[in-house]
């Protein structure tokens, strides 16, 4: 992300990437059993959201079985396929975006940038 207009000068610079949110399947999960953060000095150290691993990726039992009742939180893997990462990026990616982004940058353009993986949303997909 070099600014094009600096590359021949003696001193590039990038360009500033606060419009730009990047998704991966992998951060699908709200947390893994071991996390390695890379942080700047000064700067605080990311909080875990999920305090003990055996609450990762739950969701609740859809129907009674002789195992457990309905509602009851049960550990549910999900295979993320297109549908699945359109319905996440449209229901809460978002969303938290527009909850999160400052006022005072509304109506800027925020780039959603997604790697090369096969299951995520088309850039055309009038959903998104």
């Amino acid at each position: 992300m070099m600014d094009e207009h600096s590359i021949s000068t003696p001193y590039p610079s990038f360009k500033s990437m606060n419009n730009m949110v990047h998704i991966d399947e992998k951060w699908y999960d709200m947390t893994r059993v071991k996390n390695t953060y890379y942080v700047l000095p000064g700067e605080p150290e990311p909080e875990c959201t999920v305090s003990n691993t055996n609450s990762i990726g739950k969701t609740e039992a859809q129907r009674s079985s002789h195992n457990r009742d309905r509602g009851t939180i049960e550990v549910k893997s999900v295979k993320v396929t297109r549908h699945v990462c359109r319905e996440y990026l449209i229901n809460k990616v978002i969303p938290a975006i527009q909850d999160k982004w400052p006022d005072d940058d509304e109506g800027t353009t925020i780039f959603i940038q997604q790697d090369n993986a096969k299951p995520h949303v088309l850039p055309n997909d009038a959903g998104f």
